[in-house]
């Protein structure tokens, strides 16, 4: 039976077709290991690609002729810096501001644009899910600001309650996921409503409030989005989860490109993809991809790649300098996007 793959965009403009170049990835590194290629990843997952981004550019096209109306949810300081953008809000094109570091923003600072995505969201993995015939497994893969959009939605429809009153349906018993994976994961630093730590999101039994059974988080070490207020919990969601399988967390050190925050990065390292695989396979026994088969794709993997040592040295030296702080918060943000935007004319 299909596995149904859902995969959430992170921030940026995402258009129609932007999930391509994620399924391409997941395809290549699941094409890498024999058992699982036996199978074609076409024939074993049907992907559902969630996108947000509509929701927000309507948003902020509404925004864009009252600037001023934003205010009553922001300090002053931010209230300032969103309507210095909202009046450029039009003009995506090679606007970085809108493009990329506005989405974060809003999603954190305002509630009814957080409530918007979360129902939009929460409404598409729903129409899916509902069709689903008996015993047709679902996952949800978010990415970036996608992990915290994704996180919150969930939550919403395990618990029955939309922001707009409509109701899911949802009980932990008929629409759990197999598997939340949360790439370059975000969410805890733009957590609002609800304490990442606390809700539903989490692997584990039914009986226990557990929406899914499996759970992966990934953050590489040197990536400044994920670095403040860090997803990084102790003895989560039980003191037992990682040793059971049902919990992992992967911290990547390897630097391929000094854009170490993309999907694909992320993604090349079998720190990464090998427990992705073995979760959405359900396969505690390795079966699909053994333990020699984890021992030689370890003993492969370069963690500068195809770099030349004294350009990855120099890329690492440049992300080591601008790591914030993990005691930080999401008002550090800013800063970061600077950072990025940095980084895109000085590597490119």
């Amino acid at each position: 039976m299909p596995h149904h793959l859902f995969l959430i965009h992170g921030m940026g403009t995402n258009q129609a077709g932007w999930e391509k170049p994620f399924v391409e990835t997941l395809e290549k590194h699941y094409g890498s290991y024999k058992n699982l290629a036996k199978v074609p990843f076409k024939d074993r997952f049907t992907i559902a690609p969630v996108t947000y981004d509509d929701t927000l550019r309507g948003i902020v096209e509404q925004w864009q002729a009252g600037a001023n109306a934003v205010a009553k949810d922001a300090s002053p300081a931010v209230v300032q810096d969103l309507t210095a953008w909202l009046r450029r809000a039009g003009d995506t094109d090679g606007n970085f501001g809108w493009t990329h570091a506005s989405d974060v923003l809003l999603y954190r600072v305002f509630t009814d644009v957080r409530d918007a995505l979360k129902v939009h969201v929460a409404k598409q993995i729903a129409g899916v899910v509902r069709d689903l015939k008996a015993g047709e497994p679902w996952s949800v893969i978010g990415y970036s600001l996608g992990t915290a959009v994704g996180h919150d939605a969930l939550h919403a429809l395990w618990t029955d309650r939309l922001p707009d009153g409509s109701k899911t349906g949802f009980n932990f018993d008929q629409a759990r996921a197999l598997v939340v994976a949360q790439i370059a994961n975000v969410s805890r630093v733009l957590q609002s409503d609800v304490p990442v730590y606390q809700s539903t999101v989490k692997p584990g039994v039914a009986r226990d409030q557990c929406g899914c059974s499996y759970f992966l988080t990934a953050r590489h070490v040197l990536d400044p989005f994920t670095t403040p207020a860090p997803f990084s919990p102790v003895a989560w969601p039980t003191p037992t989860a990682e040793a059971e399988g049902i919990y992992r967390s992967a911290r990547p050190e390897h630097i391929h490109d000094w854009n170490i925050h993309a999907f694909e990065h992320y993604l090349v390292n079998p720190d990464v993809h090998i427990p992705l695989f073995r979760m959405l396979m359900d396969d505690q026994d390795h079966l699909f991809i053994t333990d020699a088969d984890e021992q030689a794709a370890r003993a492969a993997f370069k963690v500068f790649g195809d770099l030349p040592e004294e350009e990855a040295l120099k890329i690492k030296s440049w992300l080591e300098s601008r790591v914030p702080a993990m005691s930080a918060g999401w008002q550090v943000l800013p800063d970061i996007w600077d950072w990025f935007e940095l980084g895109e004319h000085h590597f490119a």
